[in-house]
């Protein structure tokens, strides 16, 4: 898979704006955080399914919640 890194760009994670240098890589998801940004800044709740960032929480959403039974 071919990729680059971009920035520094602002990114708008809850209510906090982060610089940062960011890997841009073809997905079909929306966007996916990596390591490298959720270790410095976040702390992951998986049994909740929600991410701490800085002091916001914000709900993860998980592939299998969004399809309709």
């Amino acid at each position: 898979m071919n990729g680059s890194v971009v920035g520094p760009v602002k990114l708008k994670i809850g209510s906090k704006v982060y610089t940062e240098f960011i890997h841009v890589a073809p997905i079909a998801h929306e966007m996916l955080l990596g390591f490298d940004i959720v270790h410095k800044k976040a702390v992951l709740n998986m049994r909740d399914k929600t991410l701490n960032v800085d002091g916001s929480m914000l709900p993860l959403i998980v592939e299998n919640d969004c399809i309709q039974k």
